[in-house]
């Protein structure tokens, strides 16, 4: 290999390392942070599912207890 192929490889390897290191660099801090969001959201979304969950359950309770009751209409003359 002459000289000047050699600089050329020199010269491109010097410039291809720290774009190389910056790009690995950013997509760590980047998927970090949508990391981070994405927990929250998953966390915020499960709280919202059991609350939803926890008054749907009191709503079928409820209903169950008043279709048991002798005083509904529904079945009291049963």
């Amino acid at each position: 290999m002459k000289l000047r192929g050699r600089f050329i490889a020199w010269f491109a390897l010097a410039a291809l390392v720290p774009i190389a290191a910056s790009a690995v660099i950013t997509r760590e801090v980047v998927a970090g942070g949508y990391q981070d969001e994405y927990t929250q959201a998953r966390a915020d979304a499960e709280r919202t599912v059991r609350r939803e969950v926890g008054r749907l359950t009191a709503q079928v309770d409820a209903a169950v207890a008043a279709l048991a009751s002798r005083d509904n209409p529904f079945v009291g003359g049963l």
